[in-house]
């Protein structure tokens, strides 16, 4: 019979390095398992995550503000990465839909001061 959930290896080569274990364990935010460009920024990690369980109206509406957000700070940024769409496998909840996959991938090219203006609409409204 085969294991669908690897982590048991995950902890077991983590246990190796005691160092590394300790590190991650600090990092309460951080999934070990799947790393993505804003689960560095814990806050955004966070909100980007709890928004796929968002009723999709609601969700609309936040990333309509984020879209608006993000042309004011940048209006150019959306032109850096509309290329990079991915047409194949789909991972991720923003990965289904063009519209979500451009906002929050926009997010990635952003300088700290839309990030963190991002994170405090993130905490009013989600």
């Amino acid at each position: 019979m085969k294991r669908k959930d690897n982590s048991y290896l995950v902890n077991y080569f983590l246990s190796l390095f005691p160092g590394s274990l300790k590190k991650l364990k600090e990092n309460k935010n951080m999934d070990i398992y799947n790393r993505r460009w804003y689960d560095k920024i814990a806050d955004l990690g966070i909100f980007i995550e709890k928004m796929k369980d968002i009723k999709k109206r609601k969700r609309e509406k936040i990333l309509v503000h984020l879209k608006d957000l993000i042309m004011k700070h940048d209006p150019e940024i959306v032109d850096k990465h509309v290329v990079d769409f991915p047409m194949g496998i789909r991972k991720r909840w923003y990965d289904k839909d063009p519209y979500s996959w451009l906002i929050i991938n926009s997010l990635k090219f952003a300088k700290k001061d839309l990030i963190d203006e991002v994170i405090e609409y993130f905490k009013k409204h989600v």
